[in-house]
């Protein structure tokens, strides 16, 4: 699944699991990213982040490049 960049702005819904089901297709570790977001929303440490800061900040923390930036296709 490709990224939707005109959601980057929009403010992830941790209580949707559509959407933590969407982020977590758009890497190949999917069950690793997933389980990041899920623990994450629990702990309400995500809260009122948009998907770019998600994408973001499972870059920083896990490793994984953003999908469907530049960096990623080198």
């Amino acid at each position: 699944m490709e990224r939707d960049i005109a959601k980057d702005d929009l403010e992830f819904k941790c209580n949707r699991d559509s959407e933590l089901d969407y982020v977590a297709s758009l890497y190949e570790d999917k069950i690793i990213v997933k389980a990041f977001l899920t623990g994450n929303c629990k702990i309400k440490s995500i809260k009122y982040f948009t998907y770019l800061e998600i994408y973001q900040l499972i870059e920083k923390v896990l490793g994984l490049p953003v999908p469907g930036s530049f960096h990623e296709a080198n």
